[in-house]
């Protein structure tokens, strides 16, 4: 690389992070990648270079204008982003004492005990019946003695004293009316040895442990660019930093892009033929998230077809699927030591279908269930939970219709493909069987993997990137004339099945090579 192409990045990514990220700038931004894209080329090989030193200049600006607003603050304080990390690193720390049901309450008998910083915390979310109550009648209501001995209770309220802190008193009220603490056990045992590392009263150790994720993200992307090239990293990168789920979280969690890591690099030592470790790498984010499962079971229809006209299974997908199994098996070893043994698991299930509900009626939500939420033929978006729920049961048909509709059509494509490409379509069971939060959805920068084998990426792959960064552009475009986040994530869901099924549309034309 020469000199010149460094100093070049190395500006444009200077200028992006002077650059506000504005819906408008996100609108422009990805309609430039998108020309960029899928811009016939005159000469694979003249035109493809070009191409690709475009893409990861504008990759390169798009991602410092991204993180333009939480990097600077991250990198120059010891602010970490608190929402997520009060969650998830107490949640998994204390994990053996709290369950999924006790966090808040302990948190504000803490606080009480110690520098009663949220002195005027007056609304509380119960985690076990996910009502929102009034906090007097609760205040009394927790013993450390039962869960905790001496020493861990110090530790947590060390702990929750160095947190709170990173928020105003009164920037804590949505925190503790959210829906806790829903992580795996198998993701509790990984977060709670990292938390052990990394005391919050040691904000060196805090912040270190809070810069995992962009190390993983900037490990993918290398990874990424040698197995596929650099258009299709760069093509990820510009996906995932202008889509609309990710805006404001790429900086400053703990460990909340790990699953979006594991499932890419996953694809890569796939493709570099170590099925062992590609299906180590894809059995965490099973583990962590449970539903990329259908990742999985979705690449299993093409090695069925194989079967049924051959009556014998693939070696390398075989392979794949035994060893998937086997490190499923000891992930789920592991996590018996998060601190509650299989009843960690138990209370898992029963929390995680709790929280599956309230998610299909929420408001920054992505999925077929949540977008008929919203009523048909409507411009007015429903007014409250409780419309929404209306909505969806009168919409119960059409619901089916749809479901079925997609699932036939994913069927007759994913057989139809070699395991590769079928294993990408899994999004379009997951968009329709779950209801996901936002940020999940970052799996769709991970489509242009569909154009196959290292070198210039295949016409159909820079059409896949193409019309999501023109569907992210439209978004943007009519974000303003939205009224509140719920009908801004109905439109999105509407424009993630639109995508889905022209996805299905291109992959549905030949096989992979």
């Amino acid at each position: 690389m020469s000199r010149q192409r460094i100093a070049l990045g190395a500006g444009l990514v200077v200028l992006g992070a002077l650059i506000e990220p504005s819906g408008t700038t996100r609108s422009v931004l990805a309609l430039a990648a998108a020309g960029i894209a899928i811009w016939p080329a005159s000469s694979t090989n003249g035109s493809g270079s070009r191409r690709t030193r475009a893409l990861v200049l504008v990759a390169l600006f798009t991602l410092s204008v991204s993180v333009s607003e939480s990097l600077p603050g991250f990198l120059s304080s010891w602010k970490v982003r608190v929402w997520n990390v009060y969650h998830y690193y107490l949640g998994a720390k204390y994990f053996a004492e709290l369950g999924y049901h006790d966090l808040y309450e302990a948190t504000l008998q803490a606080d009480r005990e110690g520098q009663r910083y949220w002195g005027d915390i007056r609304r509380i979310r119960d985690l076990e019946t996910y009502e929102v109550e009034a906090l007097d009648p609760r205040e009394r209501t927790y013993d450390p003695r039962a869960a905790f001995t001496v020493e861990r209770w110090a530790a947590f309220r060390r702990d929750v004293e160095a947190l709170s802190g990173q928020r105003s008193p009164n920037g804590w009220r949505g925190i503790f009316v959210d829906r806790g603490y829903n992580a795996t056990p198998f993701w509790t045992v990984v977060g709670a040895t990292l938390a052990r590392l990394a005391p919050a009263d040691k904000p060196l150790a805090l912040k270190l442990l809070c810069s995992l994720d962009l190390l993983l993200l900037a490990a993918t992307f290398w990874l990424l660019g040698r197995t596929f090239g650099a258009q299709i990293a760069a093509l990820v990168a510009l996906l995932l930093a202008l889509s609309p789920v990710n805006e404001n979280r790429l900086v400053g969690g703990f460990l909340q892009y790990d699953w979006f890591c594991a499932v890419a690099v996953s694809f890569c030592c796939y493709r570099r033929g170590r099925q062992v470790a590609a299906a180590g790498a894809m059995s965490y984010a099973v583990l962590t998230r449970i539903f990329p499962v259908l990742f999985v079971v979705a690449g299993m229809l093409p090695m069925a077809r194989t079967w049924w006209r051959t009556r014998r299974l693939p070696k390398r997908p075989s392979r794949y699927l035994l060893a998937f199994g086997a490190w499923c098996a000891l992930g789920l070893l592991l996590s018996l030591g998060n601190g509650r043994g299989i009843d960690g698991w138990r209370e898992f299930a029963t929390g995680i279908s709790r929280h599956a509900e309230h998610h299909v009626f929420g408001e920054r939500r992505i999925g077929l269930g949540h977008l008929l939420t919203h009523p048909l033929g409507s411009f007015e978006p429903a007014a409250n939970r409780q419309e929404r729920r209306e909505n969806r049961e009168r919409q119960q048909g059409a619901f089916t219709v749809a479901a079925f509709g997609l699932g036939c059509a994913f069927v007759f494509v994913a057989w139809r493909q070699r395991s590769w490409n079928a294993r990408l379509l899994g999004l379009v069971p997951i968009y329709t069987l779950f209801v996901t939060s936002r940020y999940y959805w970052s799996y769709l920068a991970l489509m242009p993997l569909a154009g196959g084998r290292r070198g210039p990426p295949a016409a159909r792959s820079r059409w896949l990137a193409g019309m999501q960064l023109v569907s992210f552009a439209a978004f943007y475009a009519l974000l303003p004339r939205l009224g509140d986040p719920y009908a801004a994530y109905v439109l999105l869901g509407a424009l993630v099945l639109v995508y889905l099924v022209f996805a299905l549309a291109v992959l549905s034309r030949r096989q992979s090579p």
